[in-house]
């Protein structure tokens, strides 16, 4: 739902990035040359620390990795839950404009942590303790990312991904700061 209101409001302020017909985008509506983006989010009882890297290959197309790391911020078991992510990913930048951007990223990469496994005992009437289940497998990653340009190399920046693997798929959002190279 959040996502779904970010992306309507972004409306009227971007403009197409690929020329149709007879519409003609600007030069200065082209994907930057490279952006870096660092946010906090999270989902349920996780925190997300996310971010990336991002370069031009050639309109509306970017090349770059994107990675994160979930947290999990409960205390009464043990062990906490914990996932990172590290994904060459391939970006479509679908919406480019002088106050913003819209892009839809997609890879696979590498995922891993450590997650609870059997049920073993009860700590203090109140903490649970299950097995530690450490893993590290391949992932494939999709992300919906939105900016919000505040000068020509500084911007707002909100995403939504998720990352399907067999041990333990994971979902999030974060909102932070892009940094961009017009």
């Amino acid at each position: 739902m959040f996502a779904c209101v970010v992306l309507l409001s972004a409306g009227p302020c971007i403009a197409p990035v690929a020329a149709q017909d007879s519409l003609q985008v600007e030069a200065s509506h082209s994907i930057p040359r490279s952006w870096f983006r660092l946010g906090v989010g999270g989902t349920g009882t996780y925190t997300f620390i996310g971010g990336g890297v991002f370069f031009r290959l050639r309109d509306p197309l970017a090349i770059g990795v994107r990675g994160g790391v979930a947290l999990e911020r409960e205390v009464f078991k043990l062990p906490s839950e914990a996932f990172w992510e590290l994904t060459p990913s391939f970006a479509y930048v679908a919406l480019m404009g002088s106050t913003g951007m819209v892009s839809v990223l997609v890879g696979t990469g590498l995922t891993g942590g450590t997650r609870r496994g059997e049920f073993l005992q009860r700590i203090a009437l109140v903490g649970e303790e299950y097995e530690k289940v450490t893993f590290r497998n391949l992932c494939v990653t999709a992300e919906i990312h939105v900016a919000f340009f505040v000068s020509r190399s500084l911007g707002l920046s909100v995403a939504v991904s998720g990352n399907l693997n067999k041990e333990r798929s994971f979902s999030g959002y974060h909102i932070g700061l892009q940094f961009t190279q017009p």
